[in-house]
């Protein structure tokens, strides 16, 4: 059993039933620590995600993994940079730019994109902030722990959300098979 982190992104219309939401019926088998933020619009995740990091990095339990979904991987991201107890990311269409540096403690970062993530790739021109393309383009830098899978590929699942809505069960199940979590 792992303890598992599980952050949405920070425009989810019901934050209560995010698309990160669709893994937990999949992962009982598993602690789950919901990193549930409120609802704040991108003035807040411009001017809150350190603070947001810095409560997931003191909520970790030792060997902790974080699964996020677009904005829940940068804020998963930062909270590793600040807490050693998390161990591994799981990132799914993250929107982080695609050269991201990772704390040297991880020892494995996994990326589910697609070309089809549109909502990311503009992301990508903000200056000064960690959001990028890496939801469509995977994760472009030279770090060996980090692992693409491309989902158009693996679930035929398209589209910024699409792996999440349509195939969490799937996504959940290759996750636990391939001994990610």
């Amino acid at each position: 059993m792992s303890n598992l982190i599980l952050c949405r992104g920070f425009n989810e219309p019901n934050v209560e039933h995010a698309s990160i939401d669709q893994l937990k019926p999949y992962l009982k088998n598993h602690n789950i620590q919901d990193a549930s933020y409120g609802d704040f619009k991108f003035f807040g995740v411009r001017f809150f995600n350190d603070n947001v990091a810095s409560v997931i990095a003191g909520m970790a339990c030792e060997n902790s993994i974080g699964i996020g979904h677009s904005n829940g991987c940068a804020l998963l991201s930062r909270a590793a940079h600040r807490s050693a107890h998390i161990k591994r990311l799981i990132l799914i269409n993250p929107a982080l730019d695609n050269d991201k540096v990772f704390p040297p403690y991880l020892e494995r970062i996994d990326v589910f994109h697609n070309l089809y993530d549109f909502v990311v790739a503009g992301s990508r021109l903000l200056m000064f902030h960690e959001w990028g393309d890496m939801g469509r383009v995977g994760y472009k830098g030279s770090d060996k722990r980090v692992h693409n899978h491309e989902t158009s590929a693996l679930f035929n699942a398209v589209g910024h959300s699409g792996v999440l809505i349509h195939h969490g069960k799937h996504l959940a199940a290759y996750l636990e098979n391939e001994g990610y979590i």
